[in-house]
């Protein structure tokens, strides 16, 4: 199997996952530093404070302003800042000069959507909608069902939370296929993988977001999906990768072992759930259990307790049910 290099990131082990793309790493590093992306204008301009963002609760913006209210309806006073035309179908979006935007698709010029919120892009990542690669071409076969389709992204305007994706069949009959809550992967690679002619989506899986850390420190596995039975699903033939070489495995429990802080008596090093979860989204979780017996000091008590509360956690993930087949049994 073979992943175009432009997919690819540093492995946590020697041989182990492809990684993240790096714009994708690049923005979440921007918004961890405090900053917000100002797209129409491609601008980084430092994210409010608390206290300008409870003066704009205090004072909202009204309708009869310019630029308009979020409610409004689509188009209103907002300006046309895209548009796409495939057959039948055309997408438009709009933005007003508070932020405030919209799409709408027309099918044969009648609407068959509108849809209000804050930043849309036509074809995906709505933080680089100024950026080809990172767009899907409208009347793709997305799914693989042999439809035409349109790819939507969508950032709300918050952090660590709000990037969304759909997708819309635009054949015969219009209809959204796929809404995914992609949390705080700003920029999703929509791409043939594996060269079989169906496309593949590589976001991050953020189930372990702030889980005894801070956001910047929370691992955030990558995930390889595929549609199939209406839904996005994990590929498991991308996903799985080969078992690291016992001497790499036992190296990294070393250093876990020997984190100073954790052998001083702090909580667990994040490196530990983070290895750990490289092994499980690689289908390897019964060498992450003896990692976790191999990495915790013997005099050490609570691991039992950090045990069930990492399984309770990852049972979280919206790709639970196709990491335990992933991994050929309950990976628990």
């Amino acid at each position: 199997m073979m992943i175009p290099a432009a997919m690819k990131r540093p492995a946590s082990w020697a041989a182990g996952r492809e990684a993240l793309p790096s714009r994708l790493h690049f923005r979440a590093l921007l918004r961890r530093a405090g900053l917000a992306l100002l797209c129409t204008c491609g601008l980084l301009v430092p994210a409010p404070s608390s206290a300008q963002e409870k003066t704009k609760r205090k004072a909202p913006r009204q309708s009869g302003e310019a630029g308009g209210d979020e409610k409004e309806p689509c188009p209103g006073k907002r300006v046309k800042t895209a548009e796409a035309t495939y057959r039948h179908y055309t997408v438009r979006v709009y933005r007003s000069t508070n932020s405030n935007g919209c799409f709408e698709i027309l099918h044969d010029g009648r609407r068959a959507l509108a849809q209000n919120g804050f930043l849309f892009s036509i074809g995906g990542s709505a933080v680089a909608a100024d950026e080809s690669s990172s767009r899907v071409k409208m009347g793709t076969d997305v799914t693989g069902e042999g439809q035409p389709d349109l790819v939507m992204g969508e950032w709300t305007g918050g952090a660590h939370c709000c990037f969304r994706l759909r997708v819309y069949e635009i054949g015969e009959k219009f209809r959204q296929v796929a809404d995914l809550d992609l949390k705080d992967t700003s920029d999703p690679q929509i791409a043939d993988l594996d060269g079989d002619g169906k496309f593949e989506l590589v976001i991050a899986d953020w189930t372990f977001s702030y889980w005894h850390t801070s956001f910047a420190d929370s691992p955030a596995p990558q995930v390889i999906l595929r549609f199939r039975d209406s839904a996005f699903h994990l590929a498991a033939d991308l996903m799985r990768t080969a078992p690291p070489p016992p001497a790499e495995l036992e190296a990294k429990a070393r250093q876990v072992r020997d984190h100073a802080p954790w052998t001083e008596g702090s909580d667990p090093p994040v490196a530990l759930w983070g290895a750990m979860l490289d092994l499980i989204y690689g289908g390897n979780a019964k060498l992450a259990w003896t990692f976790l017996d191999d990495a915790w000091p013997a005099a050490r008590p609570g691991k039992e307790k950090f045990l069930q509360e990492f399984r309770a956690q990852l049972a979280a993930s919206p790709y639970w049910t196709d990491l335990q087949a992933l991994n050929g049994a309950p990976a628990s």
